[in-house]
């Protein structure tokens, strides 16, 4: 009994003097009879582990973080989360596009079935508009925030692109104002000298390739999330300058926001 840790017993001073059990000083306070109480864990038959999250209920868990966590947590991993859910085929992404509705239609009739419509409500409504399988990386997942938070027009993600030597898929592309983003993670560049190397050279010969096209690239790297405010105020001048086109006014971002700080030390990026 004692060993189990489903079972707890609440005992009174009687039972505790017959089971020999050290003196519970109460006062004058007299305890019930000794009860059992039985805890009945129910393990989920499937457990997933999305964006270093270990989670029961993927969608639930997608609900949860859009209205109780930061927005860009919530968003990544709504991000992740649902690429892991329906996939995303680069080639022909209108299946997963259709496919990452339904699940974001469910989502939504759940908010509004279960919950009141309160600011957590209003918050996750919003973010839920934003999420999309088109992400490769938590930084790519992330950058669709800081995006928004810039108040940047809504890009086409991975899109395709044909140059000379073939096909090249960009991260973030306006394709009016011919404008692509570059999200260089640690996972696109490697965890060594030589592969961060190798990558960039690779993607000097592919920005050569698009700037022949008359596409402009900017690159974002990892180390640039760790200051949204920075970041922000550099897409905003580069982009600006660029054409994209006119900034959308947040008005609900508050300032804690726009100062979230990524969790350097999960490796997400």
């Amino acid at each position: 009994m004692a060993t189990n840790p489903d079972v707890h017993l609440l005992v009174d001073r009687t039972c505790r003097k017959r089971l020999n059990l050290p003196s519970l000083k109460v006062g004058r306070t007299r305890l019930r009879e000794a009860q059992v109480i039985r805890h009945e864990w129910v393990v989920p038959p499937h457990v997933e582990r999305i964006g270093g999250v270990w989670v029961t209920s993927v969608e639930q868990t997608i609900l949860d973080m859009l209205r109780l966590a930061p927005p860009a947590d919530a968003v990544a991993f709504g991000c992740m989360a649902l690429r892991k859910l329906v996939g995303f085929d680069r080639d022909d992404p209108k299946a997963s596009y259709s496919a990452a509705q339904k699940v974001s239609a469910r989502i939504y009739k759940r908010l509004r079935r279960e919950y009141p419509p309160d600011r957590r409500f209003r918050q996750a409504e919003r973010l839920l508009d934003l999420l999309t399988p088109a992400v490769d990386s938590v930084l790519e997942a992330v950058m669709v925030w800081v995006c928004y938070l810039a108040g940047l027009p809504r890009a086409k993600l991975q899109e395709r692109v044909w140059t000379g030597t073939g096909c090249r898929y960009i991260d973030a592309f306006y394709p009016q104002a011919l404008v692509a983003l570059e999200f260089d993670g640690r996972i696109k560049l490697g965890f060594s000298a030589e592969a961060a190397m190798y990558e960039r050279t690779r993607q000097l010969h592919r920005d050569r390739e698009l700037e022949s096209l008359g596409i402009h690239v900017v690159h974002v790297s990892s180390d640039e999330v760790g200051n949204f405010t920075v970041l922000v105020a550099r897409l905003r001048r580069e982009l600006f300058s660029l054409g994209v086109g006119d900034y959308a006014v947040r008005g609900w971002i508050t300032t804690r926001m726009r100062s979230w700080r990524p969790r350097g030390s999960t490796g997400w990026f």
